[in-house]
């Protein structure tokens, strides 16, 4: 999918991780949740590690009915996701839009292992979205 993004400098860049995603969420879906777990961290590091705490401490996570943005609750906010293009946090932002690292954030990977794991995610309505957006999330 990928989404293009106007860097600082005024360029647009695409932030389309799904070709490094995608293949990882068909392999961990074979897996077992505490493999899934061991995976994410040993590719992703830190990352990994706090997307495996947040799905451990089952940090809730909607997705807008009928299309593919989520909410996934961070610390102190919510933070859009778009599938695997996109995510309003500060680390998606320094490190895809202006470094071009193509690493995923933490809710990335938290959205990603929920999938997997086929846990249960909350669908919201467009308008509960636009509310729940515009009180503060990321």
């Amino acid at each position: 999918m990928g989404v293009h993004i106007l860097s600082s400098e005024g360029r647009a860049k695409k932030t389309d991780l799904a070709p490094l995603l995608e293949p990882l969420k068909e392999r961990l879906t074979e897996m077992s949740d505490e493999d899934k777990f061991k995976t994410v961290i040993s590719l992703f590091g830190r990352r990994g590690k706090k997307a495996a705490r947040a799905i451990r401490d089952n940090t809730q996570i909607f997705k807008v009915k009928n299309k593919p943005v989520y909410l996934v609750r961070g610390k102190q906010l919510d933070y859009v996701v778009i599938d695997s293009g996109y995510c309003s946090c500060e680390d998606f932002y320094l490190n895809n839009v202006l470094r071009g690292l193509g690493v995923p954030c933490y809710h990335q990977l938290v959205l990603l292992l929920a999938q997997s794991m086929g846990r249960n995610i909350a669908e919201i309505s467009v308008q509960e979205f636009q509310f729940r957006v515009s009180k503060g999330s990321g």
